[in-house]
């Protein structure tokens, strides 16, 4: 337990997997290097995957509300690792509520270690208020370290406030490894700008995954329908004109009987 109340993670059960995609659908190569968001789809399709809790804080509140029932779930479900669930701090939130997710995050990867589960930890802050205890209770030198990039990025005021906090983690925590959830998309002004130190993985959000998995299926669908179609029409004119001749035929016989 750190000074500020907040748990402390145990070295000896932080993941050293790092995810090199995000789960959107369809089939997985490779289950142990995919991240699968949580509530994006059935947990089922999470066996074997790294899930992480990169949507909406009410959408993973159930986590703390019940956490023996959501830990066994995750268990079920056979999930390799867990990144810590990034309880939202907002910079207009008060301190102590800062404070008290950065507590509820930490408190969960806890908890779900002591069960078995290997845990990435989560970088999560706010601004320069949240830094002496937004990083607390995460082991120095982790193999690890995740952090989400979905919302930063809009202006030249996010992209420094993000840099800055990002800039602080690592200095306070030296991961040897740091995933940027969503960054692929910000890739742009994220690559050359990344504090020094650790290596960055950018995955994109599962969102863009998704989209691309869902234009590959619209793609391959108008590909099977434009095959159907040029197939039907082929065969289609071939047994017209066939039918044509014997009707134009028939129809010269049955006039010269008539005749």
């Amino acid at each position: 337990m750190t000074e500020w109340g907040i748990p402390s993670l145990r070295p000896d059960k932080l993941s050293t997997v790092v995810p090199i995609r995000t789960y959107g659908g369809g089939v997985v190569s490779d289950l142990a290097t995919t991240l699968f968001i949580w509530r994006t789809a059935r947990l089922s399709k999470a066996r074997g995957c790294i899930v992480g809790f990169y949507v909406d804080d009410a959408r993973f509140e159930a986590l703390w509300r019940n956490p023996e029932r959501t830990t066994a779930r995750l268990l079920s479900a056979g999930i390799a690792a867990v990144i810590e669930p990034d309880f939202s701090l907002w910079r207009d939130a008060p301190l102590v509520e800062q404070l008290w997710n950065v507590h509820r995050m930490r408190t969960l990867g806890r908890l779900w270690q002591e069960t078995g589960l290997a845990t990435i930890p989560n970088l999560s802050w706010s601004d320069e208020r949240s830094f002496p205890f937004c990083f607390v209770g995460i082991p120095v030198g982790a193999p690890v370290v995740a952090c989400e990039c979905r919302t930063p990025g809009g202006n030249d005021a996010d992209r420094r406030r993000f840099l800055a906090g990002l800039t602080e983690g690592v200095w306070q925590v030296q991961p040897q490894h740091v995933l940027i959830y969503g960054g692929k998309e910000h890739s742009f002004w994220l690559t050359g700008n990344l504090p020094p130190g650790p290596q960055y993985t950018l995955i994109e959000a599962w969102t863009s995954a998704r989209g691309k998995i869902r234009a590959r299926q619209e793609r391959g669908k108008r590909e099977r329908n434009q095959l159907q179609l040029l197939g039907g029409d082929g065969m289609g004119g071939r047994g017209s004109a066939s039918s044509g001749v014997k009707k134009r035929r028939g129809g010269k016989n049955k006039g010269s009987t008539k005749g």
